[in-house]
């Protein structure tokens, strides 16, 4: 009996919780039963998403996902010429919400998952957290915590566009219909 009912509460706990993403029109959709399903990155996306779904790197437990992105483009030479440029960044979108937590770039895209909430590259932790889209970067002793576009600075005017759907922003925090407007007006 204790058997059944152990393995019963794991179940429900593995499937009411669970959440996907999959590659759809040059997007990424999360999907959940919690949440629902919407699209991680606006129409107008200004970086190139990873299509193959075998690319994204889930944490052992998956409560988090690395999604990989390029910003590509041309950069034109003094001589006249062009040369192709792609430099890859990658996002952590929290697997429980939707929320991208950072975008990351560099050896951080190719780090290893070391425990179900941190990856690591050479000397360097990053670390996150399930309840909050903060994360944390660990050098030796020095712990430096990170939030990127808080609501306040859209407010302000510090930012200037959003790279992810204001689906995906708004199941990091809890928005103002004054910052849901201005969210609007910076991804359209």
């Amino acid at each position: 009996m204790n058997k059944f009912f152990l393995v019963s509460v794991c179940f429900f706990s593995c499937c009411c919780y669970s959440a996907t993403l999959h590659v759809k029109d040059e997007n990424i959709v999360f999907i959940s039963k919690n949440v629902g399903t919407f699209n991680l990155y606006p129409k107008n996306n200004k970086y190139r998403v990873e299509q193959n779904e075998s690319h994204i790197s889930y944490s052992p437990k998956k409560d988090f996902a690395i999604i990989q992105k390029y910003d590509e483009g041309y950069l034109w030479l003094e001589n006249g010429d062009k040369k192709f440029i792609s430099t890859n960044y990658c996002d952590v979108v929290n697997m429980h919400n939707g929320c991208i937590i950072t975008t990351l770039d560099g050896q951080a895209c190719g780090a290893n998952w070391v425990d179900n909430n941190q990856i690591t590259r050479g000397l360097t932790k990053i670390r996150f957290d399930i309840k909050s889209p903060v994360m944390e970067i660990i050098r030796g002793t020095h712990v430096k915590k990170m939030s990127s576009y808080l609501p306040n600075d859209i407010l302000s005017g510090k930012v200037d566009g959003l790279d992810y759907s204001l689906e995906s922003y708004s199941q990091c925090y809890d928005l103002t219909q004054q910052q849901r407007d201005k969210l609007e007006n910076l991804i359209n």
